[in-house]
């Protein structure tokens, strides 16, 4: 009925999907204070991101917010075969930075389910990233909670 609406009533499933994606490419924004937060990290750490979204989708949104260059890879589910939480995930991340220090990592993320969970399964310290400063009714703990970019600085 939605696809009736909007004049698209013999739209295939495979178009809508494209359509869905370059929608989202298309209105993805940073959050205030991301860049040069992004600027202090990269010149301290080695940035990755791990994501349950398809690559190319990650990389186009990343190159449209002209960010990419801060991260040294970009672990994907689709590209990897397993999904976060999966450790398998973490563990290929931090293989591939030759990184073998748990205790030096930290899982910032806004998934409790995905991100937090994982990284609690890996045995990484987290950090949920709450932005709409929702209540987590879950079992789940994160190591540290903060509803904006800016209150990473406090572990660097």
């Amino acid at each position: 009925l939605l696809l009736d609406e909007i004049g698209k009533k013999n739209i295939s499933a495979k178009t809508l999907s494209s359509m869905y994606l370059e929608f989202i490419i298309e209105t993805t924004v940073l959050n205030d204070g991301m860049l040069d937060l992004l600027k202090d990290l990269k010149s301290k750490a080695k940035l990755s991101i791990i994501t349950n979204g398809f690559h190319e989708t990650q990389i186009r949104k990343l190159e449209k917010v002209k960010i990419l260059n801060y991260f040294s890879y970009i672990f994907s589910s689709d590209k990897y075969g397993y999904s976060k939480p999966n450790p398998k995930l973490f563990q290929t991340a931090l293989n591939k930075h030759q990184h073998t220090n748990k205790d030096s990592v930290l899982i910032v993320g806004d998934s409790i389910s995905a991100d937090i969970k994982g990284g609690k399964i890996f045995g990484i310290d987290t950090c949920w990233y709450n932005k709409k400063n929702d209540t987590n009714v879950s079992e789940i703990i994160p190591t540290y909670n903060i509803n904006s970019v800016q209150e990473i600085y406090q572990f660097l």
